[in-house]
């Protein structure tokens, strides 16, 4: 006998398949800033998560909502803190680094006035 899935069915599946590779790491970072945190799953699903509160309220974490896709990853509470616990890290590490180039510019920038001015 033949089990007809319904459509909702595949769909809820196909987002359990993607919440459970979200939650467990198990994608690639594509792009991280202070809003939104970019991933890529099995090297062709794209996904982007706001992340913009993630610094004060510990279960901000949320699928950024586009209006272009099918797929609607909810998290519960815990399921949200346990991502800021993942991406916290990698957001601190980003905001680092673009702090750090921008001060190497400008220093760059006021070491060529100054060997202008001497």
């Amino acid at each position: 006998m033949e089990v007809q899935v319904t459509i909702n069915e595949q769909i809820v599946n196909v987002e359990g398949y993607f919440k459970n590779k979200i939650l467990n790491e198990d994608y690639v970072t594509i792009d991280i800033d202070e809003h939104i945190y970019k991933l890529q799953i099995d090297n062709k699903y794209t996904f982007t998560l706001w992340i913009g509160n993630i610094q004060n309220i510990k279960d901000s974490v949320k699928l950024y909502e586009n209006g272009q896709s099918y797929i609607d990853v909810k998290f519960n509470q815990k399921e949200r803190i346990k991502l800021r616990g993942n991406i916290l890290p990698l957001v601190k590490k980003e905001t680092i680094e673009k702090a750090l180039s921008e001060i190497n510019k400008r220093k760059r920038q006021l070491e060529v006035k100054l060997e202008k001015l001497c």
